[in-house]
């Protein structure tokens, strides 16, 4: 469990080891390790020898959860085995896509700290994602994909500055029945408008006659 091999009582003369079948998850390295015995040796030797982790890699899509289209701008944090975090900020590409690679088998949690912009988080904004053993044949990590999608903020009949919605709803929080905005029609606008233009007028002409 300290990845150490002592050999003792061994007579004068040249050794090696050779390793026959490496750690889980490490690549094989056949390097012999060569050392030499002198008659009336009193130091113990100590050897180093170094493997290659062959590592795993994510690969997440983000989409919309209806349209299917990719989304780009998705912020995520990555976290190894609810433990340290391993990479911060974190943001899928034009196409929807973050790849990450170089990764060490385990189980990962992938937290969705940003919706792309005009999109909600998830109720549920953690996806774990495990990596299994590497293929010590083929010298392949293990590749898991991930999909995820979001919902998309609609307003009915209505515009708003994307980045600018985006900062209201991370203000707010995340679930989409805390905010509640006006359903606003395009008809119902204008007879507003021209009714309070029409009380301006009334309310100047009165403040005239009186004036006079």
């Amino acid at each position: 469990q300290n990845g150490r091999i002592e050999v003792a009582g061994l007579p004068p003369g040249e050794y090696r080891f050779i390793e026959l079948e490496p750690a889980p998850h490490y690549l094989l390295d056949e390097t012999p390790v060569d050392f030499e015995v002198v008659a009336n040796q009193l130091e113990t030797l100590e050897r180093v020898k170094t493997n290659k982790l062959i590592p795993g890699t994510i690969e997440l899509l983000k989409v919309d959860d209806r349209r299917g289209e990719p989304l780009a701008g998705a912020v995520f944090r990555l976290v190894y085995e609810n433990g340290p975090v391993i990479y911060e900020d974190l943001v899928t590409d034009e196409n929807g896509l973050l790849i990450i690679d170089n990764l060490r088998p385990g189980s990962y949690e992938l937290i969705e700290v940003q919706a792309p912009a005009g999109y909600f988080l998830p109720r549920n904004n953690v996806t774990i994602v495990s990596l299994e053993l590497a293929d010590i044949e083929s010298r392949d990590g293990d590749v898991q994909e991930v999909e995820i999608g979001n919902s998309r903020i609609v307003l009915s009949g209505s515009f708003f500055d994307s980045d600018l919605l985006s900062a209201t709803t991370d203000s707010l929080g995340t679930d989409p029945d805390r905010i509640a905005l006006p359903q606003t029609e395009g008809t119902l606008s204008i007879k507003l408008l021209l009714a309070l233009a029409s009380i301006m007028v009334i309310m100047g002409l009165t403040m005239k006659l009186r004036y006079i």
